[in-house]
């Protein structure tokens, strides 16, 4: 654990120097050490409260974009009025005013809505892929629950000495998948073997 009340500062990493500079250390140090971090619930959540504030925009004809665009006209005719150029603050006034009455056109904000609308749906389909690929997976003790019912029914039907070698070659099988998955991980990381 690093940071402030949380042990040790940050003083290496791929990030160090830049979390340092930009005060996110402190920020970085709660990601790394969130459980829920993976949890895609409270950004999903995150993304369709900004997909509802961006259909009800929509209907008022309101985008990020139109908003910039009356600041900039905004500040353009105070500057013009400090300057003393009448003629330019008349005229970014009446582009404003234009601008407010008319609104923004109704295909950009269409296509903020459906960009956010995709995001959504990405997310949604990364989820589904995640969760999916948990549920397809055998964890340790359901496969060792699978083969001891596999051995019980061999012992059954083929009796103790054939169960026996059957037995003693998944052992084998199973500690060299084992040993392959191991390495596999050993060179995923980088490690070199000892």
């Amino acid at each position: 654990m690093h940071g402030a009340g949380g042990g040790r500062p940050i003083k290496h990493g791929r990030y160090s120097r830049v979390l340092k500079k930009s005060g996110l250390a402190s920020h970085y140090d709660e990601a790394v050490e969130d459980r829920n971090l993976f949890d895609l619930k409270e950004p999903i959540a995150l993304l369709e409260a900004c997909l509802q504030r961006t259909t009800e925009r929509v209907a008022d004809r309101d985008t990020p974009d139109f908003r910039k665009r009356c600041l900039d006209l905004f500040e353009a005719a105070q500057q013009a009025l400090k300057d003393g150029d009448s003629a330019g603050m008349s005229s970014n006034l009446k582009v404003l005013g234009q601008l407010l009455r008319d609104g923004v056109s109704e295909d950009r904000a269409i296509d903020q809505l459906s960009d956010q609308a995709d995001k959504l749906a990405r997310r949604i389909e990364g989820a589904w892929r995640i969760h999916l690929d948990k549920t397809q997976v055998f964890n340790r003790s359901q496969m060792v629950s699978l083969l001891g019912q596999f051995m019980e029914f061999v012992r059954m039907e083929a009796g103790g000495v054939v169960a026996s070698r059957i037995q003693s070659k998944l052992v084998a099988l199973l500690s060299v998948a084992h040993r392959e998955q191991i390495e596999g991980h050993k060179g995923e990381n980088g490690d070199e073997e000892e």
